[in-house]
């Protein structure tokens, strides 16, 4: 026997998508009568469920009404009050003396106002404007214009009358005395060695290209340093100091110095000591390259080659001796407490005076 198939044995089954679309009324089928209404649910101001309102226990906000506001719940505790802004003092009551600020008479919150600000143009403060001395724009109104103060000096205006005066304020020339005149004149080329603007090519084209421009500010080219006699040309015969045949920036490094003299375990106190058994008086065996010393400038001799031969015990025959030396330096102090590193504090300022103190210094530095 052929077994049935499940999904078509039940007709309900296989109308129900029909039913779900249509209902039962569109197989023919009566529907039955509308069930009756549930019970209402309980209001939450029915604290006793019994449906009505009861004010004695239900009224919670005491409106003299039972409903929803009274499922609010009872209001919580109240604050501390905060202080008054008029209260200075924090003592709770009105000081007139001290806290009606607004002088009204009352104590309350527009004396936390304050009282109202000085006018700015109330240089006095007593309040009331002073046309004499307070109307600073003139205006013959005493107002918040005169804050801003009168106009300026013009920069022209030097000598702040006001009024443009031509003689003396037209700085630049054009007869009109206005801003252009706080600028000032041109000023002189750098050229113009006489001020007079005019190029002047004997004397002011200083680098010999036949045009007095900016470039004659520069100055001509300097001397060589092994240039002693200043000519540009070099001298094999006086210029090739180092004696290698050649005049060249060798030469400005002077011969070499005598060798080293070893002076371990020498009392150079005592060696400059002349009441000392072990005083040496030949200078010039430690200091003999004094006599070769330069300046920077060829026609400027050093101090020693020019001022010795001035002493009054230098001997052109003999040449520099130990008593020329003392003449200038009759002492030498090397003592614990001094370190001769002042070579002015060596030399006998008395015997400077008398060749600098007359006005013949520049016979000894510009022959």
């Amino acid at each position: 026997m052929k077994e049935r198939n499940p999904r078509t044995t039940n007709p309900i089954k296989r109308v129900a998508p029909v039913l779900a679309v249509l209902g039962w009324a569109a197989l023919g089928v009566a529907c039955g009568d509308r069930g009756e209404t549930g019970l209402t649910g309980a209001p939450c101001w029915d604290l006793n469920g019994n449906g009505a309102g009861d004010p004695v226990t239900e009224d919670l906000n005491g409106d003299g009404e039972v409903d929803v506001l009274d499922c609010r719940g009872t209001s919580g505790d109240g604050g501390t009050p905060g202080e008054p802004c008029w209260d200075l003092n924090g003592n709770g009551d009105p000081d007139p003396a001290t806290e009606d600020r607004n002088g009204d008479t009352v104590v309350d919150v527009d004396d936390c106002r304050g009282g109202p600000g000085e006018d700015c143009w109330d240089l006095d403060g007593d309040g009331v404007a002073d046309p004499a001395t307070e109307d600073v724009n003139g205006d013959t109104v005493v107002d918040v214009d005169d804050c801003r103060g009168g106009p300026g000096d013009d920069c022209w205006d030097l000598d702040g009358d006001g009024v443009g005066d031509p003689a003396t304020e037209d700085a630049n020339g054009d007869t009109v005395v206005d801003v252009d005149d706080c600028r000032g004149g041109p000023g002189d080329d750098c050229w113009d060695l006489d001020g007079n603007g005019v190029a002047d090519p004997a004397t002011e084209d200083v680098n010999g290209d036949t045009v007095v421009d900016v470039d004659d500010c520069r100055g001509g080219p300097g001397d060589d340093c092994w240039d002693l006699d200043g000519d540009g040309v070099a001298d094999p015969a006086t210029e090739d100091v180092n004696g290698d045949t050649l005049v060249n920036l060798d030469d400005c490094r002077g011969p070499e110095g005598p060798p080293a003299i070893d002076l371990t375990g020498v009392n150079l106190v005592a060696l400059h000591d002349a009441s000392s058994s072990r005083y040496d008086g030949d200078c010039l065996k430690c200091h003999r390259e004094v006599l070769t010393r330069r300046t920077l400038s060829p026609t400027v001799q050093e101090a020693h080659p020019r001022m010795l031969p001035e002493t009054p015990t230098f001997d052109t025959a003999t040449g520099v001796d130990n008593e020329d030396c003392m003449y200038c330096h009759p002492t030498v102090d090397l003592g614990p407490n001094r370190s001769a590193g002042n070579l002015r504090r060596q030399v006998a300022v008395a015997r400077c005076s008398m060749c600098h103190d007359g006005g013949i210094a520049a016979d000894f530095y510009y022959p």
